[in-house]
């Protein structure tokens, strides 16, 4: 079914530092927006800071004395803790967190009874669970058991499909999704995709985290953020707007090569010898310098207005 409601999602000026022994700042300065039918990925070495930016995105970071947490997030310009946040969102983790026991309808039905309204009645919970079962191309594997290391059930690409399976039952408008393509082979990780992607151009919004996508999932971006040592290398359109960024700044994605990989590469320190983490850092420098300096992809001013237009 697609979604009627209109999002603009933004974030503005995020900075997340976590104080133990020493200060850590995890997330430094990130300000973005996606809306509607967009497909957004977070890119970047380990340790860049994208789970940590999901988390705060998803209003899932726990208020804590070490915790230092700034910034604002909107919805339709209403910020985002003056809406019941959770009602309209969803979140994947990137462990799969079933009952092995059970089958995949199991599953799906059983999580409509617990969190859909008591007064939709089981026919129609059962209608949906079959309606999403399609929807996911899980139909093969319908009446099989989940299973686990120990009992062998549906693959671990189909399992994926089962999680987001369970988030779609509420009907988010938008979807968070921590590393959706991790372990799984790359035409698993490709359809994975696929189906988000299909989400998109039924309204819902999409945010994942992703560690190295193949070339072919590059392409289904619509925006991209490029992350190192919590502060943005890029963030704008996917694509070829991406590649001609770099290329502009003198580093050329060879060709027949996967952009994702190239840009990865450039952002990553290289500790294999004091010269080369010198060089990598200076280079990462730069480009964070770059990217302050150029005019932003977000050039839409957040204030505090409220706008009512009944989409939130």
């Amino acid at each position: 079914m697609e979604i009627q409601k209109k999002i603009l999602f933004e974030w503005n000026n995020i900075n997340f530092t976590i104080r133990k022994e020493k200060e850590h700042k995890i997330l430094q300065n990130l300000s973005g927006n996606i809306q509607s039918g967009e497909l957004l990925a977070i890119l970047g070495p380990s340790g860049s800071g994208k789970t940590s930016f999901l988390n705060v995105l998803s209003n899932k970071v726990k208020r804590e004395k070490h915790i230092t947490l700034s910034g604002k997030i909107t919805l339709n310009h209403k910020l985002q803790s003056e809406i019941n946040f959770k009602n309209i969102s969803a979140f994947v983790q990137q462990d799969d967190i079933l009952y092995p026991q059970m089958t995949v309808f199991e599953s799906l039905l059983m999580t409509s009874r617990m969190r859909l309204p008591s007064n939709i009645s089981i026919n129609n919970k059962k209608q949906m669970v079959d309606n999403l079962v399609r929807k996911l191309g899980l139909c093969d594997v319908k009446d099989s058991k989940i299973g686990n290391v120990l009992k062998r059930g549906i693959s671990g690409g189909e399992k994926k499909r089962v999680c987001i399976g369970l988030e779609l039952l509420t009907k988010p408008l938008i979807i968070f999704l921590d590393e959706p393509t991790s372990g799984l082979d790359s035409y698993q990780a490709k359809n994975i995709m696929q189906i988000l992607k299909d989400l998109t151009k039924q309204g819902h919004i999409v945010i994942c985290s992703l560690h190295q996508p193949s070339s072919s999932i590059y392409e289904m971006f619509d925006k991209v953020m490029f992350l190192s040592q919590g502060k943005i290398i890029y963030f704008g359109n996917g694509k070829n707007t991406c590649i001609n960024y770099f290329d502009n700044l003198g580093f050329e994605c060879p060709k027949h090569y996967n952009p994702s990989d190239y840009i990865l590469d450039l952002i990553s320190l290289d500790y294999s010898s004091e010269e080369r983490l010198i060089f990598t850092k200076e280079q990462i420098h730069k480009l964070i310098n770059e990217y302050n300096n150029c005019d932003k992809f977000v050039d839409i001013p957040l204030d505090d207005r409220r706008i009512d237009d009944g989409c939130v």
